[in-house]
């Protein structure tokens, strides 16, 4: 599975880092891929990312908070930082494609 996510100008890369300003939205994408390595549609897609306060949202492909289909095999979700510290995140897949990747951002907090 690859996952992308774009930032626009704001949001430097520092090696493996993703920083992000204080209520930055960033959309992402990620593509499943069968064993053929063809985007496939798994039969579940769950994102769950913790913010730094430790709260935790689960994002569901057609529920609500939302995980959105842009193509066969690719989901994004459009996720608010409003916290400073690093953030947390798993994107699985279910059924016909059952991978998972993981991964995190670190938000600077506004200076005031």
């Amino acid at each position: 599975m690859t996952t992308t996510a774009t930032t626009g100008a704001d949001a430097p890369n520092v090696g493996d880092t993703r920083y992000l300003g204080n209520h930055s939205t960033i959309p992402g994408a990620t593509a499943f891929k069968n064993s053929a390595g063809a985007d496939t549609d798994p039969t579940g897609v769950t994102l769950r990312v913790k913010k730094p306060d430790g709260t935790t949202t689960v994002y569901t492909y057609q529920g609500s908070p939302g995980l959105f289909r842009e193509a066969t095999g690719r989901y994004y979700a459009s996720i608010t930082f409003d916290q400073g510290g690093v953030w947390t995140w798993k994107l699985a897949g279910t059924g016909a494609v059952a991978e998972a990747a993981q991964g995190f951002f670190y938000v600077q907090e506004d200076l005031a």
